[in-house]
């Protein structure tokens, strides 16, 4: 369990909770009250699309997706890469 004490973590987290809901909202999930999609917009200025907002909330968090189909997983290690650590 990871504790979030800080307001940069606990920020980061609100952050990365949003996208969650986002990532929901752009393959047709529903929520009550506010959408994720008009919240995101609204703290962070963001326009276009519900998977433009997605896209750039991705790249404010520092995450890269392109060519992982749109997961945030790291690639696996290769035996490639566990020789060059030895």
């Amino acid at each position: 369990m990871q504790v979030y004490d800080s307001a940069e973590q606990i920020n980061l987290f609100r952050m990365k909770a949003l996208r969650g809901a986002l990532k929901l909202e752009t393959l047709g999930m529903n929520r009550r009250g506010r959408s994720a999609y008009s919240l995101v917009k609204e703290e962070f200025g963001f326009k276009g699309s519900k998977q433009k907002v997605l896209e750039q909330l991705e790249q404010k968090l520092g995450l890269n997706t392109q060519g992982y189909g749109g997961s945030t997983r790291a690639p696996s290690r290769t035996d490639a890469d566990l020789k060059h650590k030895i």
